[in-house]
């Protein structure tokens, strides 16, 4: 009997539906897990008093992060609660929570006060008389008064900063030293010296003058001089009441004006100066002051003169023209004068106020000596001329014009100091006036070839 070899094929079976959803064969037996949560940390910065911190948060595990601290002003930044680190900014990797607070201080700074001889330094806290050291907080704000001793005047303060002001106001920003100078010197009208050249002097104003208004100072006490040891030095404090009258006469006191000036004395030389050239020639130091006159732009007062030229006779006035007298009466023919902080010279028409356009000498006219030269042609008619020239050149000329008004008696003068007209127009206070004067000189010639 023969064998049957029975081969079976197996042959999936396949719906005719096309629903073969349970014998489909899974291509992916891999096993869907969720991604593990990013790790974070924060960063928390605090400050104590004094300034401020930035950069701090919530950050990812891993992330370099700069935090930075800001001192305020008058505060210093001294280090990191939590680092070892001075460094007003860090960087670190972020692997953990941290924690870090600014450390920050006041600053201070020393003040250091001497008062020469003659005098004192006052202030809220006490008085300085010899190199005495305060530390103050940063910004504090220290009001520092120069007394001088009877007989003595305060020159100015020295150091740090510089000032002939009798009161310095200043806010502590940084280590100061002062140091207040103080002297003792002659009136400008009292015995020789190397100033004036023999020329004698009298005050515009005979009474109410202070001891400190004019006086013969020498650069061994530390003031300029043009020239020589000496210069002349006046001091105006209008604030205090520096004015001047003579009795039964003019008063500056009653005319809303503060004024100290000189003029020289009339000399036989000087008697007729008719058809003669008259020459001065002075210099001129004004030391450094915030405001020399607290001058309105809109009006130009009040009006301040550091020196003038007087022309003066007696008679008939022998010009004619709008504002002039019948009679001769004395006027200036010139000034210089300080607008604000402008230096500026200006002449006036004979005989009137009325005065020509300024001329401007300086916008910045302080710490520094101007060599001033004028030169007039004294006579009634119109070949008479003004020439003004300022460290030897030739600045102005006003020309075409008489320079005295009658020929009986002819004068003209120079005046120097310090006056101040319209003074109620100030529109601030007025601040302690000081100016030098040295190697006044005055030449009479005949006209020029």
């Amino acid at each position: 009997m023969k064998k049957l070899l029975l081969v079976l094929l197996f042959i999936p079976f396949v719906s005719c539906s096309g629903e073969d959803e349970e014998n489909t064969i899974p291509t992916n037996n891999v096993s869907q897990t969720p991604e593990p949560e990013t790790v974070q940390y924060t960063l928390t910065l605090t400050a104590t008093d004094g300034g401020s911190v930035s950069g701090g948060g919530t950050f990812d595990k891993g992330t370099e992060v700069t935090f930075t601290a800001t001192p305020n002003e008058g505060y210093r930044f001294t280090g990191w609660e939590g680092s070892s680190s001075t460094e007003l900014s860090q960087t670190i990797t972020l692997d953990s929570n941290q924690t870090y607070e600014a450390l920050f201080e006041l600053i201070t700074y020393t003040l250091t006060v001497t008062a020469g001889e003659g005098g004192t330094v006052s202030s809220e806290g006490g008085t300085y008389e010899s190199g005495e050291n305060t530390d103050y907080d940063s910004g504090t704000i220290i009001k520092l008064t120069a007394v001088p001793s009877e007989g003595w005047v305060f020159l100015d303060f020295t150091g740090t900063y510089q000032t002939y002001q009798d009161t310095l106001t200043i806010t502590v920003e940084e280590n100061i030293s002062l140091t207040a100078r103080f002297f003792q010197s002659d009136n400008c009208l009292n015995g020789d010296n190397d100033v004036f050249n023999g020329l004698q002097w009298k005050t515009v104003n005979e009474l109410g003058n202070k001891p400190y208004n004019c006086l013969v100072v020498n650069k061994l006490d530390g003031h300029p001089v043009f020239d020589g040891e000496e210069s002349a030095r006046f001091e105006l404090r209008p604030e205090s009441g520096d004015c001047g009258y003579t009795e039964g006469g003019f008063s500056d006191c009653d005319t809303n004006r503060s004024r100290h000036e000189i003029y020289e004395k009339w000399t036989a030389e000087g008697a007729d100066i008719k058809d003669k050239i008259i020459t001065y020639e002075y210099s001129m130091y004004i030391p450094k002051v915030e405001y020399f006159s607290p001058t309105s732009s809109e009006n130009g007062k009040p009006f301040t003169v550091l020196s003038q030229v007087f022309s003066q006779s007696e008679g008939e006035n022998q010009l004619t023209g709008d504002g002039n007298s019948s009679q001769c009466d004395a006027k200036a023919l010139n000034y210089f004068v300080m607008n604000g902080n402008q230096f500026q010279y200006l002449t006036h028409r004979p005989f009137t106020w009325l005065q020509n356009e300024r001329i401007i000498i300086s916008d910045n006219p302080f710490d520094i000596w101007f060599k001033i030269k004028i030169e007039i042609y004294s006579t009634t008619s119109d070949e008479g001329y003004i020439k003004l020239f300022v460290n030897d050149v030739l600045i102005n000329e006003d020309l075409n014009r008489p320079t005295i008004c009658s020929t009986e008696n002819q004068n003209i003068t120079l005046k120097l100091g310090i006056y101040n007209s319209y003074i109620e127009y100030k529109t601030k206070p007025f601040m302690k006036q000081v100016v030098y004067y040295d190697n006044v000189r005055k030449t009479i010639s005949n006209t020029l070839n």
